[in-house]
């Protein structure tokens, strides 16, 4: 910015078991349609073997109900932001006058209410001390930008199209 230092920090959402999981899957395992399988944020690393199995039995797992998305994603969200803020305390670690942290959402699951998701967010945010460290924390998506600071705003994402 003209006038001021932003440090950004980013990190996608991801779980690595679900990234391995779309790798082998691109690589021809498994069936064309599937179902989504729940992940938990820091779950242990699977074997490829495994998830080769996994894929292969394409069973349907856990279903969501109630609020249970929006729950589960403020946690994976939670999950990635403590990462980042237990980063910026390690040694090393320059914090400049305004830092950002940037997330890509690639969490699996249904379709969530972003807006019921950042208000469960939201308070845990507050309850760790996030943004002690971080200004503002952006969670964008393939349609969303969501950003967190002193209010919250949520806006689309426009597509440009040539």
């Amino acid at each position: 910015m003209a006038d001021s230092i932003i440090g950004i920090e980013h990190s996608e959402v991801v779980p690595q078991n679900y990234a391995k999981t779309s790798a082998l899957r691109e690589q021809g395992h498994g069936p064309d349609i599937y179902f989504t399988v729940r992940a938990v944020p820091g779950e242990p690393e699977k074997a490829r073997a495994q998830i080769i199995k996994e894929i292969e039995a394409n069973q349907p797992g856990d279903g969501w109900h109630g609020d249970s998305v929006e729950r589960e994603w403020a946690d994976a969200m939670l999950f990635f932001i403590k990462k980042k803020i237990e980063k910026t305390q390690r040694n090393g670690f320059a914090l400049h006058p305004h830092n950002w942290l940037l997330l890509y959402d690639n969490w699996p699951g249904p379709s969530c209410d972003l807006e019921k998701a950042i208000a469960i967010l939201q308070p845990r945010l507050v309850a760790d001390s996030a943004h002690s460290i971080f200004d503002a924390i952006f969670i964008i998506n393939e349609s969303e930008i969501c950003e967190i600071a002193d209010r919250i705003d949520i806006r689309p994402i426009k597509r440009i199209s040539a």
